[in-house]
Parts: C-alpha cells; sequence; structure tokens
C-alpha cells in the first residue's frame, strides 16, 4: 500500500509539473546595456513575449551591447544552444528573439523519435579583407591604374587595419603624356576606420598613414647618343582618407566602391614624382563589410 501511495503521488506531481509548463508563455530575459534591455522590454511584451517568466518555465538569455551604429545579440535557449547576431535596430532584435522563443520545446512533450533542433551560430564576422581595382588621378592631371589588398579587425565602435597598393602611371595625361618618364608606387599604410550602417549600406570612413615608394624611370642619351634608362627611388611618409561604400551580398561577401585621397608629408629623393591622388576603387570583401 505504501508503495502504491508513492506511486501515484509521483504521478500526481509529475502531471502537475507537465500541466504547469504546458501554461507557460514564450519568454526571453534580456540583460546587458542598460538602455538597450529596456527598450528590449518594450518591444517583447508588445509582442507578447514574457520578460519575468516563473521559476519552473524555460526562457531564452539574451545579452544585448550596442557596437557602433548595429545591435549585437547573444542569444541562448534552454538546450543551450548559442546564437549571436549583428543586427540594424531594437525591432530586428526583438524579432530574431521572438522566433527562438516560439522554438522552446519542453522535452517532455516531443515525440519519441523527435530531437531538439541543432544549434544554429550565426557569429557576426569580426574581420574584413579585400582586394580592389583602383584609378586615381594626381596634381599633375596624371592617370594611374593599379591595385590594392586590405583587412581590418573589429575593435568596439572601429575597425584597425592595413593596407597596401600596387598603381603605376599608364602616361595617357597630363605630365608623362608627354616626357620620358616612367613613375611605379607601392604603399603599406596602417589604417582605423568607423563602420555605419546606413540604409542598408554600411558606410566606413577611416584615415591611413604609412610609407610609400616610388620608382622614376627617366630615359637620356649616353654620349653615343645611345638611349638608356635611369631608375631613381623616392621614399615617403604618406596620409589619407577614404570613404567606403559597402553592399552585403550572399553569405560575407559584399562588393563596394572607395573613394580616396592621399598626400606625401615627408619625402626624400633626388627625383621626386607625384606626392597627391585622389582615387576610386571597386572591389569585392569577405567577412565584414
Amino acid at each position: 500500500m505504501k508503495v502504491r501511495a508513492y506511486a501515484i503521488t509521483l504521478v500526481a506531481l509529475t502531471f502537475g509539473a507537465h500541466s504547469a509548463r504546458a501554461q507557460c508563455r514564450p519568454a526571453a530575459v534580456p540583460q546587458g546595456d542598460p538602455q538597450l534591455v529596456n527598450t528590449l522590454r518594450e518591444r517583447l511584451r508588445a509582442n507578447g513575449i514574457e520578460t519575468q517568466p516563473a521559476p519552473s518555465c524555460p526562457a531564452v538569455r539574451v545579452q544585448v551591447a550596442q557596437r557602433g551604429q548595429q545591435v549585437h545579440l547573444r542569444v541562448t535557449d534552454a538546450y543551450e544552444r548559442l546564437g549571436e547576431r549583428e543586427v540594424q535596430d531594437v525591432a530586428t532584435a526583438a524579432a530574431i528573439i521572438e522566433s527562438w522563443t516560439l522554438q522552446e520545446i519542453e522535452a517532455g512533450s516531443m515525440p519519441a523519435d523527435a530531437q531538439p533542433p541543432a544549434p544554429v551560430v550565426t557569429a557576426a564576422p569580426w574581420f574584413g579583407v579585400g582586394a580592389a581595382f583602383r584609378t586615381a588621378m594626381t596634381e599633375q592631371s596624371s592617370t594611374w591604374m593599379g591595385a590594392t589588398v586590405s583587412g581590418c579587425a573589429r575593435l568596439a565602435w572601429s575597425c584597425l587595419g592595413a593596407t597596401v597598393g600596387y598603381a603605376q602611371d599608364i602616361e595617357a595625361t597630363g605630365a608623362s603624356s608627354t616626357d620620358d618618364y616612367h613613375v611605379r608606387q607601392l604603399d603599406a599604410r596602417a589604417t582605423a576606420e568607423v563602420p555605419r550602417a546606413i540604409a542598408g549600406f554600411i558606410m566606413t570612413p577611416g584615415v591611413s598613414v604609412g610609407y610609400g615608394l616610388q620608382w622614376i624611370d627617366s630615359q637620356h642619351l649616353d654620349a653615343h647618343m645611345q638611349p638608356f634608362t635611369e631608375t631613381d627611388t623616392s621614399h615617403a611618409l604618406r596620409a589619407g582618407a577614404h570613404l567606403r561604400i559597402a553592399r552585403a551580398l550572399a553569405g560575407r561577401v559584399s562588393i563596394f566602391t572607395e573613394l580616396a585621397a592621399d598626400q606625401s608629408l615627408v619625402h626624400s629623393g633626388t627625383v621626386v614624382g607625384p606626392q597627391t591622388w585622389f582615387g576610386l576603387s571597386l572591389g569585392a570583401r569577405f567577412g565584414s563589410p
């Protein structure tokens, strides 16, 4: 009789627990930036999501933080599945959290052959690397063409990195179109940028500073009137500013255009080529736009 009583009590408690959980509403508990948390709670409550669930009810845990113009989410559900996203605003964040709360399934109510869905991790990229074709014009009205490779890593609201570029005078316009000399330049500079999301695009203003090396090939005639080429080099400390406008495509790939200008601050060499550039680049980028 005593064993039977215990069995009846256990069944009653189990049934009561399942009944109580069956009455649980979708719930999420935001934490982090106080202002974002308050706004997010209001949004969730307006959508019928509890933000203070009962102790016996499952709830999604959310860490929220402001990163520049974007909102960073770190979501963990009752199965310890983890997802990370960066979104444009709190309304989008609330919609994503709501979708997670609707996936909360009580283990005891699932069919025997069902399993919780696999974790979905969509970590926001913290870095970006890109390559671009570049065309430019100098203060001498000469036209240049070349390419750049760049990259940066996110640090709070900024992106710190470097760019390496190569270009040469195509001798089509300006002083070099009539003179017998040819100029090439290689530059390597550190960059600091501030990405901003605006109307579906990523606007990234930035500054750069670094080293520039020019090769100046000039044509001469020797004592026997035979042509020969003499190469001089020029070294410079260069600084500039740029504005990149990117649009994300499939996956983590984006395309971009970039307006840039840079100038030689200090230079050395017996022969010095153009010192100021105004350029336009078109390229593709992987990772953070």
